[in-house]
């Protein structure tokens, strides 16, 4: 019985057709010098949560993804302090309310080639290509 399987594993592995039989290019040679590292975007939350801006390589102009951290709001009403509600704000929550603002993501669209005018988005989340891509770097 373990004869037969041999036999038939060799017979199978000799009739399997190679990789230039069935037209697999090669891979390619791997660069060593001036590689470009590849930064999924697990890879770099951690930039994010110390603060620092990141962008995707494949993103064209001046945009970057920026984490805020929570913070504490004092109500509009409040004088005596210089974080608090302001008046966009108070108009929906309240003027004597105070907020805890919870951390979110935002993204700067800058001006593309001078034109236009800069944007600042909050709430921004990564869409699927985002997730995926592997071109993440952080910005200068």
């Amino acid at each position: 019985m373990e004869t037969a399987t041999h036999t038939t594993d060799l017979l199978t592995e000799a009739l399997a057709p190679t990789s230039a039989q069935l037209a697999i290019p090669p891979e390619p040679p791997k660069k060593t010098k001036h590689a470009v590292p590849k930064v999924s975007f697990a890879d770099i939350t951690s930039a994010l949560f110390s603060g620092c801006k990141i962008r995707r390589g494949a993103w064209r102009g001046e945009k970057w993804v920026v984490r805020m951290g929570g913070m504490h709001l004092a109500a509009y009403n409040n004088q005596d302090e210089a974080k608090r509600v302001n008046d966009r704000t108070a108009s929906f929550v309240g003027h004597d309310c105070p907020l805890l603002v919870l951390p979110y993501y935002a993204v700067f669209y800058g001006k593309v080639n001078g034109k236009g005018k800069d944007k600042w988005q909050v709430g921004w989340v990564p869409d699927a290509k985002d997730l995926e891509a592997t071109d993440w770097m952080v910005k200068e």
